[in-house]
């Protein structure tokens, strides 16, 4: 893990909104920042830099502060002796800070970020009075994007493989005070993206600073928020894992019937395209399966009914072009079988177009090993 010092980073605001037809429970509490949860949690203290070395390197023995120093710092970009806080983990992470007394002792609290060590990245920034200090962490969600890469051999069968790919980022602000030791709030946003689309909820920088014992958290959106650790009564860990799962799940929602309402229209545009290749009408099938594509871009459908009317134009560049939205077509859609042995076939015909015999009778052949037909046998003279 590599731990830089600099200025604050910058979370992605999860939006808490409730129902307009909802009328608020007047049990329940109300938090004006959902966002935000008051901790009141205080560091347990571990010691000098040797106790803190003992815990984080424990497998390294150290008898002097310098071989302290020196053995936690050594993998952590920018910690010096002058370092006041950062963070290790495992499963669950834990931060510590260092004290402002005379001796310097550091502090440990544990579990603040539920994120294990794979990048995990770390910026501290100070009050002018250096009252507080604000953790600022952050790391990317990786997952597996299942058939990421496929590839289809000579007998027409089709492996493929993985990939790790992004889902967004965790963020988590820490404010700690560093008279009290004390974890005082946290804020916990995350912009994890189930669909892996790589769309940015967020477009500016978030911050926080600090007036007195005020805090001004200014959102992702702009939307500055004044407070004090008073005003954070009804703003707890639970309330905020209650309003930020509402709203991932209401987000998951939307994102799902979004989806489904792209794949309807593209599958009518498909029809449409289909419809308009059986009346030879191939430049108005071709306008169709393109507006289906700007939809979709890897509709695995659009590609091969596009394809197989420029196949049925053939003129100019089609051949060339139906290729292209064949193969395509192949890598879209790596496990139907008729799907695949029809998008075969079709390729063999192009190449018997450009006079290519043997080149067609392989994808003939492939054809005929993903979903043998009386068409394939004929071409293959079985």
């Amino acid at each position: 893990m590599r731990l830089a010092l600099s200025s604050v980073l910058a979370p992605l605001t999860v939006c808490a909104c409730a129902s307009a037809h909802a009328a608020p429970d007047p049990a329940t509490p109300t938090c004006a920042f959902p966002e935000v949860a008051l901790r009141s949690q205080p560091g347990k203290k571990v010691g000098g830099w040797v106790e803190l070395a003992k815990r984080l390197t424990p497998e390294t023995k150290v008898a002097t502060e310098a071989e302290a120093i020196a053995e936690v710092c050594k993998d952590r970009e920018g910690c010096t002796d002058k370092t006041i806080g950062l963070c290790d983990s495992e499963y669950k992470t834990t931060c510590y800070v260092r004290g402002s007394g005379k001796t310097g002792a550091w502090y440990a609290f544990e579990e603040v970020f539920d994120q294990a060590d794979n990048g995990l990245d770390l910026k501290v920034a100070l009050s002018s009075d250096r009252r507080f200090a604000h953790l600022a962490l952050s790391q990317e969600i990786l997952g597996r994007i299942e058939d990421a890469m496929c590839e289809t051999d000579a007998e027409g069968n089709t492996d493929c493989i993985s990939a790790t790919g992004s889902y967004g980022w965790d963020h988590a602000d820490l404010i700690i005070d560093l008279e009290r030791m004390t974890l005082t709030w946290d804020a916990y946003v995350s912009d994890y993206d189930e669909w892996a689309s790589g769309v940015e909820r967020c477009k500016h920088r978030h911050a926080i600073t600090f007036e007195g014992t005020t805090f001004v958290r200014t959102s992702c959106v702009g939307k500055p928020e004044r407070f004090e650790e008073k005003d954070l009564g009804a703003c707890t860990v639970a309330l905020r894992e209650t309003t930020q799962k509402a709203e991932a799940e209401a987000r998951r929602a939307a994102e799902s019937a979004a989806a489904n309402a792209d794949a309807k229209r593209t599958q009518a545009l498909v029809d449409e395209g289909r419809k308009l290749t059986k009346a030879k009408d191939y430049a108005g099938a071709v306008q169709a399966f393109d507006r289906a594509l700007a939809i979709s871009s890897l509709f695995a459908t659009a590609l091969s009914g596009r394809g197989y009317a420029r196949l049925q134009r053939a003129k100019g560049d089609d051949l060339a072009l139906a290729r292209a939205d064949f193969e395509e077509a192949l890598a879209s859609e790596p496990r139907d079988k008729k799907f695949r042995g029809a998008v075969f076939f079709n390729l063999g015909l192009v190449c018997e177009k450009q006079k290519k015999a043997a080149e067609a009778k392989e994808f003939f052949e492939k054809s005929h090993a993903q979903n043998p037909t009386d068409a394939t046998r004929k071409k293959l003279g079985l």
